[in-house]
């Protein structure tokens, strides 16, 4: 055992490291709160008063896409936006539907063209085909079929709890024996699982993926025009107005207007007119 005592460290090494700390925690912080905890921030401060993290001056861009405005002749005033002024809302798109396609929705032969086509070239065809048929024969969004849960699904009645995003109203909607027999294969298939459509990875799909499965599967059905999944609501739409009611919306036979949805006529046909008593569609629980 080594019973040397230490060697004191020089004074003047001491003094010039004390200097040092002294002169650091003199210079001027950066202050900016944490408004989580309320904590000033004890970064060095630029000459603006603030850090590099809390309002340093920018380094400019680097990106050939950032260098380019720059580059071009037009809108070299500093400040200036090329785009337009920003104005805090959401800029106009810069394509128009109407250019891409005819219509925004989908017949019923072009539904049965889509689910043949994810059948048959999809590498989950037949949950990609049943996630059209729901969509489709319930009107529900990206979001709606992507949240879609087995605690929902009744298969033994028939019936499917249909929770609305957006503010809109649950309702209970019948389902048809093509719907029970494609959501008992689906469980079969795809075993235990909290959500009805679930992605590879073993978790639900989501709208942006189901937006991109969409778009390919038109593509390879050789749609004329491209196709995005809210066209599976707004064919239903049309496709329920056609036949006089609207499931989960309104009773039948109160002569509600069907403005709500993408129909031909959306302000002149009324709901219950010349409807059958095992209409397809009638929403469970209703009065005629």
């Amino acid at each position: 055992m080594n019973n040397k005592p230490l060697e004191r460290e020089p004074i003047d090494r001491v003094r010039a490291r004390l200097e040092a700390l002294l002169k650091a925690n003199a210079a001027p912080r950066c202050g900016a709160r944490s408004k989580r905890t309320g904590k000033p921030c004890r970064g060095a401060a630029m000459p603006n008063g603030r850090c590099k993290l809390h309002g340093g001056k920018s380094t400019g861009p680097r990106t050939m896409e950032g260098l380019e405005p720059h580059n071009s002749p037009v809108g070299s005033k500093r400040g200036q936006n090329i785009v337009g002024k920003h104005t805090g809302r959401r800029s106009a798109p810069t394509t128009v539907n109407s250019s891409v396609r005819t219509r925004e929705y989908l017949t019923t032969a072009e539904i049965e063209r889509l689910m043949a086509a994810a059948r048959k070239s999809s590498r989950y065809g037949h949950r990609d085909a049943t996630m059209i048929l729901i969509g489709y024969r319930h009107g529900l969004r990206a979001s709606e079929l992507c949240d879609l849960q087995w605690s929902q699904v009744g298969l033994t009645t028939g019936r499917l709890h249909v929770r609305r995003a957006k503010n809109g109203s649950p309702s209970v909607h019948p389902m048809q024996g093509d719907e029970i027999r494609a959501l008992r294969r689906l469980q079969r298939e795809q075993g235990r699982s909290s959500h009805v459509f679930m992605s590879e990875r073993d978790g639900p799909m989501t709208p942006k993926a189901f937006h991109a499965l969409f778009g390919r599967i038109g593509e390879r059905a050789k749609m004329p025009f491209p196709i995005h999944p809210h066209m599976l609501r707004h064919g239903c739409g049309y496709a329920l107005a056609n036949a006089a009611t609207i499931p989960g919306r309104c009773k039948l036979g109160s002569g509600t207007r069907t403005s709500s949805t993408r129909s031909g006529t959306p302000s002149l046909r009324l709901i219950g007119s010349g409807i059958s008593g095992d209409d397809p569609y009638r929403p469970y629980g209703s009065q005629g």
